[in-house]
């Protein structure tokens, strides 16, 4: 499984996913360019407690995405990628006199 990722994942690559640490960990590989939404959101109870996926899906893309006939780890891509694309783009200024 480790040579199956290696050979679609470069150095540049940014892999964008939820609960990634675990991931790579069982693949025995470290990576630099990791967008990982389980440590992106803080949870409110402490560092030590990650953020569902669903949950951020509600929240980011308000829409349920397990369904109960869903194996537990299944989720469309834009599940995780929307909420880290929301966590990593700067808020909108508005523009006007002097800026």
């Amino acid at each position: 499984m480790q040579a199956l990722f290696l050979r679609h994942v470069c150095a540049e690559t940014v892999v964008v996913g939820h609960g990634l640490e675990n991931d790579l960990r069982a693949l025995r590989v470290l990576h630099g360019r990791v967008l990982d939404t389980a440590i992106m959101y803080p949870n409110p109870r402490g560092p030590q407690f990650k953020p569902a996926l669903k949950v951020l899906a509600s929240r980011f893309l308000k829409r349920s995405i397990q369904a109960r006939t869903a194996p537990p780890r299944t989720a469309p891509p834009p599940a995780t990628r929307n909420p880290a694309r929301h966590k990593c783009t700067p808020p909108a200024h508005p523009s006007g006199p002097g800026t």
